[in-house]
């Protein structure tokens, strides 16, 4: 059972998994600054579900 404050193991693999994505979109070559990506996940042992809105910046897109 969780207690207050505690992430779930499946909260910390979706916390792992968002910045992996993050990490991806950064990297496509075709990123260009100011893409858009929204990134919603559910975490089934809580019931909760995370939306998160993330922008490509100018330092992190890749240069072809």
């Amino acid at each position: 059972m969780k207690t207050q404050g505690q992430v779930s193991p499946n909260g910390e693999l979706a916390r792992i998994h968002l910045a992996n994505c993050k990490s991806q979109a950064q990297g496509f070559l075709a990123s260009e600054p100011g893409d858009l990506y929204l990134f919603i996940l559910y975490d089934w042992t809580t019931g909760t579900t995370t939306f998160e809105l993330f922008e490509v910046d100018q330092n992190s897109a890749v240069k072809g």
